[in-house]
């Protein structure tokens, strides 16, 4: 069977020419596509998108392949694709340029490369081919990521959590014996959002994955291993401040534990533990058990606050938690005491309070608080 097909779309030009054939037990296919200067939005409606979801001009594609279908193996060929001022929801990009070729056995990204002003997102690599479709992502491949945003606001306009400042990113994914593992670290600077800003970011990520085939019935967390270090510093939101942020966690298959997060201003200092039950269907994250143990101890309790503010509080306070959701049920108890404590005009010289959570209802158990002499409550 041979087709060909010539024409104008979108105010540009489309050749297409394809050859199938039979081949044993496989079909052979021969492709050679060109287009050239064609608006992107009159692409919507052949495949089934909304009327301009995506927008923009595809300025050239050339693919040119050969090859069995059902074998990746056996394919050959190259793509380049370059596409200016393209729109997709959430996302906007001026330039967009992707160069690839196959042949023995062996698919090349020479370069994938996306321009937004100043802001630039870099992709290369190689995966070897596998025998079959259903091995995809389980052959062995490297690729590197690299980016840099110094304009977070162009980048994130049009997202429900805008952002300012600029971060830098690096990252590597390689695939051996089935096994996925990948790092990403990520710098940023001045990262501004509604209300608060963060001076200074560094986190490093990593993680590994056993992938099965994907004829496989399987969670998807299955294999997972993650790990994940993250340093937050010089961290502003609305009246609060906070000096430092230090956090590690880590997760096997579906539990995520967060070993240790700890938040410091001054001498005060709260920190954070716990974990998380993924879910096998995102749409029930919400849901899922989770438990998490919380510690303050705040000699100046202030000190989280900038020096003007009407809400300050001001003296020394401790407070340990702990609190778990297992079936949608939310348990647990909290212990609060302190000393000295000021708001405005009103002076708690000695504070201790004990609540506990049962079945998702707060109990006050034990409260008492002494204003002064003669004024004080019991409950």
């Amino acid at each position: 069977i041979a087709v060909e097909l010539n024409g104008a779309i979108g105010g540009g030009q489309l050749s297409v020419s394809a050859a199938l054939n039979e081949g044993g037990s496989s079909l052979n296919a021969k492709v050679d596509l060109a287009a050239e200067k064609i608006a992107a939005e009159s692409l919507n409606k052949f495949l089934l998108l909304p009327e301009n979801y995506f927008s923009g001009e595809i300025e050239r594609l050339a693919v040119v392949g050969a090859g069995a279908i059902d074998s990746p193996r056996t394919w050959s060929g190259t793509m380049s694709l370059q596409v200016s001022d393209a729109h997709v929801p959430a996302v906007n990009f001026d330039k967009c340029a992707v160069e690839i070729s196959a042949g023995q056995e062996r698919a090349t990204l020479q370069s994938a490369d996306i321009v937004q002003n100043e802001n630039e997102f870099h992709l290369n690599g190689t995966i070897d081919l596998p025998a079959t479709v259903e091995d995809f992502g389980r052959t062995p491949a490297s690729i590197e990521i690299a980016g840099k945003a110094p304009d977070l606001e162009k980048l994130t306009a049009g997202v429900p959590v805008g952002l300012t400042g600029s971060v830098q990113f690096k990252g590597k994914i390689d695939i051996v014996d089935a096994n996925v593992q990948a790092t990403l670290a990520v710098t940023g600077d001045a990262v501004g959002f509604s209300d608060g800003i963060v001076d200074n970011l560094n986190a490093t990520l990593r993680l590994s994955k056993k992938i099965a085939r994907a004829d496989a019935q399987r969670p998807w967390f299955a294999d997972l291993r993650t790990a994940m270090e993250f340093t937050l510093t010089g961290i502003r939101y609305r009246d609060y401040i906070v000096d430092s942020v230090n956090g590690s966690m880590n997760g096997t298959d579906d539990i995520l534990g967060l070993d240790a997060v700890t938040l410091r201003r001054n001498q005060n200092e709260l920190s954070v533990r716990g974990r998380y039950q993924l879910p096998e269907n995102i749409g029930n994250a919400s849901s899922q058990p989770v438990q998490l143990d919380i510690a303050l101890d705040a000699p100046e309790t202030g000190d989280f606050w900038v020096a003007n503010s009407p809400n300050k509080i001001s003296g020394p306070l401790q407070m340990t938690g702990h609190i778990e959701r297992k079936q949608g049920i939310v348990d647990g108890q909290v212990l609060l005491s302190g000393s000295n404590l000021k708001m405005r005009d009103l002076v708690v010289q000695r504070l201790s309070a004990q609540s506990s959570i049962a079945n998702s209802v707060i109990h006050l158990d034990e409260c008492s608080a002494t204003l002064n002499t003669t004024d004080y409550v019991n409950a």
